[in-house]
């Protein structure tokens, strides 16, 4: 959080229509953040009085009916500085209002347990921050004309996962009404990311395999990247690439001693590193070919061409794409490592070492030249011993 926002109390304003329920959550928030200071009301008019009055960090918006809702929250964004907004609302509420040009930076499900109402609010507070401290990326995002939508079955998985007493099993079953989907979860649970032991033949096993966060990352990942026009582009040789740069992070997780949460975390991030790529193709286009191009061709670092070009880079673009659609923050940050000041985290730094070794096996930028600032003790025995890790994922 900025050094202005540190120093006043983060102000939070409650959107409720015709029911009770914003009452508990604003009892909850006095017990466990006393230093916000939270306003209730009972219409969208009083709500943008209140923002007219005052500027607010937060909004939380009670959903009871779809009806003049997604113009109402564009206008709402329109405001200067716009509060960041986040709508609870039923299933099918959810989905049409998902499905419309983004007006939110989080959707949850009613009923909502309150320490997740909590976390989220948090979380958004975090995008908010990382976005106006990135003007660049603020102008990029605002370039992205295609985006792709949370699509209905990611939706349906997630919320069983996310249940007190949800469950894998069932979440595969979702998982394999999409035979897409369902083939991605079998071909990575049989790669060498995974694969131990027998052959894996079904999806439920696949699921218990790979775990909660590979599942739900695969079913982002399978759904979301099947969106996008992109003409003349193998989505079939960038998902087998992605595949690499997962299987390698999570052996540099594994070869630093980190925990098996950290491997999956690792493994989603991996994953998801070269999402952003993919909405710069789709909306740029030729531009974006161009300087891809021009990155092979120079051994420059793609990363850096971006920033020089744009102020920002496709993994920026990418986890704050994946923040607002509700990917748990771990993997944000491990697609991305500078939301926050100071030094990355030990998962962000295998993802981004993962990627650069994946492309100099392809015969990109050398790992020395690409990772100097990441490994700048770095040692010839310790890349040598990484290269032979990448060898196991080929």
């Amino acid at each position: 959080m900025s050094e202005s926002e540190q120093s006043e109390n983060i102000r939070l304003l409650l959107v409720e229509e015709g029911e009770a329920l914003l009452d508990v959550v604003a009892a909850h928030l006095a017990r466990v953040c006393p230093e916000w200071q939270t306003v209730i009301v009972s219409s969208r008019e009083e709500a943008v009085s209140c923002l007219r009055q005052r500027p607010f960090h937060l909004l939380l918006l009670n959903l009871t009916s779809a009806d003049r809702g997604v113009a109402w929250l564009e206008e709402v964004g329109r405001m200067e500085p716009p509060p960041a907004r986040v709508i609870l609302a039923d299933t099918a509420l959810r989905e049409r209002v998902v499905s419309s040009p983004p007006v939110a930076h989080r959707f949850l499900p009613k009923p909502c347990r309150l320490d997740v109402l909590e976390e989220t609010l948090r979380g958004v507070l975090k995008i908010r921050e990382g976005m106006h401290s990135r003007p660049g990326l603020e102008r990029l995002c605002c370039e992205m004309e295609v985006l792709p939508v949370l699509p209905a079955l990611y939706l349906e998985l997630v919320d069983e996962l996310d249940s007190p007493r949800g469950s894998l099993v069932r979440a595969a079953s979702i998982a394999a009404r999409d035979p897409a989907l369902a083939a991605r979860l079998l071909q990575l649970a049989n790669s060498p990311l995974f694969l131990s032991g027998a052959p894996v033949v079904s999806v439920e096993r696949a699921a218990v395999k790979l775990g909660a966060t590979i599942l739900r990352t695969v079913a982002l990942a399978s759904q979301l990247f099947e969106q996008l026009p992109l003409p003349g582009f193998s989505l079939d040789a960038f998902w087998m690439r992605a595949q690499r740069v997962a299987a390698m992070a999570v052996r540099v997780v594994r070869a630093e001693g980190g925990s098996a949460e950290q491997q999956q975390i690792a493994g989603s991030a991996g994953l998801l590193r070269g999402f952003g790529q993919l909405l710069l193709l789709a909306n740029l286009g030729e531009e974006y070919f161009s300087l891809l191009r021009q990155a092979e061709e120079s051994g420059i670092s793609l990363v850096r061409l971006e920033e020089e070009r744009w102020g920002a880079s496709h993994p920026q673009l990418g986890a704050l794409l994946l923040a607002l659609w509700g990917v748990p923050w771990p993997v944000v940050e491990g697609v991305d490592g500078h939301w926050q000041e100071g030094d990355p985290s030990p998962v962000a730094v295998a993802v981004q070492i993962a990627e650069a070794l994946v492309t100099e096996s392809g015969g990109g930028p050398a790992i020395e030249g690409s990772l100097g600032s990441l490994l700048p003790d770095v040692v010839p025995e310790r890349l040598n011993a990484l290269r032979e890790l990448l060898k196991e994922v080929v």
